[in-house]
């Protein structure tokens, strides 16, 4: 492997509408030795086609759909080849800021991520102010994979054998890298388009409650909680007029997320936000 090398690894079911974006931000500035593997899993659109019009990229086209087992078969095709980002195919993230995290991986740090940018430029009004308090919490804002990206160095991903059969793969990582360890590159963010409304911000959120209870079930161990560094950012915010209205948002769709989890019916099918694709 080149000196300059490493991998990028994207996992995309049925992601044909916003799979272009994200791989021609990607190729803009990325180094030459760096691999690309898009692990398109049970589509059922153009996905596979679209990952094809770039030629740099190894296209994986598996059968059933699955996040865990698309990140697995993608590290087996660039097994060896770190450090390694790891790209869900709706974020936007620059060849240049991939560049900076990968050498950053290499040069000590381990495990690394550009800053998020919360684009909100076509949400709602309620969106827009969940927003708000949310970047002000700096647990949020300093965790690894809260961006829909981040990167592993050789030491990093030596902790584990293989990525376990859950959906939270950002869970099960935030575990395995301990919040110390987390380096946040200055480079180009990470642009993360917000959902557009509230009903598709609560589907978001549902699916991170589901998510969260999985792991605790599935990974005892592991299981963390970190509901009190939120709570206290928002008791923070509630004590200043200028920022009380945004905390009360963001609990209130936080409360209302996890009552329909309680409450509601679980649907059988995967949830994603079909607002910003």
């Amino acid at each position: 492997m080149s000196a300059r090398g490493g991998s990028i690894v994207i996992p995309a079911h049925d992601e044909a509408s916003v799979l272009p974006r994200t791989l021609a931000t990607l190729f803009d500035g990325l180094h030459a030795d760096v691999s690309v593997v898009v692990a398109a899993n049970g589509c059922r659109d153009d996905t596979v086609a679209r990952a094809r019009e770039f030629a740099r990229v190894l296209v994986l086209d598996l059968p059933e759909p699955g996040k865990p087992g698309a990140l697995r078969a993608a590290e087996a095709a660039v097994a060896g080849e770190l450090p390694r980002i790891y790209l869900d195919a709706d974020i936007e993230l620059t060849g240049r800021a991939a560049t900076a995290v990968l050498e950053a991986l290499r040069t000590g740090a381990v495990a690394a991520r550009p800053p998020i940018h919360f684009d909100t430029a076509a949400c709602s009004w309620l969106v827009r102010r969940y927003c708000a308090a949310k970047v002000r919490i700096p647990s949020v804002m300093a965790e690894l994979c809260g961006g829909g990206a981040y990167g592993l160095s050789q030491i990093a991903r030596a902790r584990f054998e293989a990525y376990p059969d859950i959906t939270g793969d950002d869970l099960f990582i935030a575990r395995i890298v301990q919040p110390g360890e987390v380096t946040i590159v200055p480079t180009d963010p990470l642009v993360v388009r917000m959902p557009a409304n509230a009903r598709a911000l609560l589907t978001i959120l549902r699916r991170s409650v589901r998510g969260n209870q999985e792991f605790a079930r599935v990974l005892p161990e592991l299981a963390r909680d970190t509901s009190g560094d939120t709570g206290s950012s928002l008791k923070r915010q509630l004590r200043d007029p200028r920022t009380a209205l945004d905390a009360m948002i963001y609990a209130g769709f936080a409360i209302a997320a996890r009552l329909a989890v309680k409450y509601g019916k679980v649907p059988v099918r995967w949830e994603r936000d079909d607002t910003t694709r």
